[in-house]
């Protein structure tokens, strides 16, 4: 990753000193990306404002607001910009009132749709809420999908999730399942990361209020599922973190060996070998595994021995990471903080910049 964002960096400086937009804004957005999945979001949100300047400067000098790539261009930086502002606490509603234009302009309903979540996402996030708060103005973007998307069930998937989190967060539990059994019944198919993302992140919040309510047979219908879920489209951070749920659902029920195992694999699939840097979405997932493994440990007895030292050296090992990597673990945290999951930043928006269609 170090070496990504090296060559990106002189890349930008390079395509800077040429003054080609397109150019610049490749670049730039190339150089965002990197930095967001090492979780460097500051850095991040600093490449978007620069990408969305080059723009919008672009835009204005042009008849007719440009070319059609042109404003589509725009319209993805701004509600990417508008994503970073919301993950380091802050939102310009400014921004998505430029991409909803931009949206209307070219026709484009779902790219209307999803200015709406991001608006109803940067209220949510940058506003303090209370128990029992009347959080009826994100059930208005659920509405909003359901009319107006047609067989893009994703928007709708995307903003049940959403709302099913403002319940969940307000203490309306009952509503809250609804919804986010609503958000996976949205989405049948689940072949790209994006859907199988939503629908994971969706699964296992739903796991946990199982878990709550003692439910654990319907915990692990929805553990296995999202696992199955994870599993079709491969992904090694996805499998690692559904095999962690299963992992909770496991121990729940008092087979603490299976749970081990089930650690023990999440864990192993997550390891970060010396000289590369994590993705902050694996990092996360690495750090609930270990967390749970080591609040396991600290509990098992083994021939009359605490197991606790073995725990102690698995959260030693996480403290290494993050001590290598503060900046993936500063953004883990952020993440952490919002209190939304990791779905709002890696599946709501997925576009990746040409240079880097490869990358995870």
């Amino acid at each position: 990753m170090a070496l990504a964002i090296q060559a990106l960096t002189r890349a930008a400086e390079i395509t800077e000193s040429s003054r080609m937009p397109e150019l610049m804004v490749l670049s730039s957005e190339a150089l965002a990306h990197v930095y967001q999945v090492s979780g460097d979001f500051a850095k991040e949100r600093a490449e978007r404002a620069k990408s969305c300047e080059i723009l919008q400067d672009q835009l204005k000098s042009r008849d007719n607001d440009g070319e059609t790539w042109r404003q589509e261009a725009f319209f993805n930086t701004l509600i990417q910009a508008s994503l970073a502002d919301i993950t380091m606490g802050g939102f310009d509603e400014t921004k998505t009132a430029e991409a909803r234009d931009i949206a209307q302009r070219l026709s484009k309903v779902d790219d209307v749709e999803l200015c709406g979540i991001v608006d109803t996402l940067g209220t949510w996030v940058t506003e303090s809420h209370t128990e029992g708060e009347d959080v009826s103005f994100v059930s208005d973007c659920v509405e909003s999908c359901d009319s107006a998307v047609g067989s893009n069930h994703i928007l709708t998937s995307q903003a049940s999730l959403m709302y099913g989190i403002a319940l969940q967060q307000t203490g309306k539990r009952e509503a809250a399942f609804d919804f986010l059994k609503k958000s996976v019944d949205a989405t049948t198919s689940f072949s790209t990361l994006e859907v199988a993302g939503v629908r994971i992140e969706t699964l296992q919040r739903l796991v946990d209020m199982a878990m709550q309510t003692k439910e654990m047979e319907a915990a692990k219908d929805y553990a296995s599922t999202a696992l199955k879920c994870a599993e079709s489209v491969n992904n090694n951070g996805m499998i690692a973190s559904c095999v962690h749920t299963l992992a909770k659902v496991s121990i729940a029920q008092g087979d603490f060996v299976v749970g081990e195992g089930l650690l023990r694999t999440s864990m192993g699939r997550l390891q970060v070998p010396k000289g590369t840097c994590p993705l902050v979405w694996d990092l996360s997932v690495l750090q609930d595994a270990t967390w749970t493994y080591g609040d396991l440990l600290d509990k098992l007895i083994f021939n009359n021995q605490s197991r606790k030292a073995e725990g102690d050296m698995a959260r030693a090992k996480l403290a290494t990471i993050e001590k290598e990597h503060p900046l993936c673990a500063g953004g883990v945290r952020r993440l952490r903080e919002a209190g939304l999951g990791q779905w709002h930043r890696r599946y709501l928006a997925p576009k990746v910049p040409v240079l880097l269609q490869e990358m995870p």
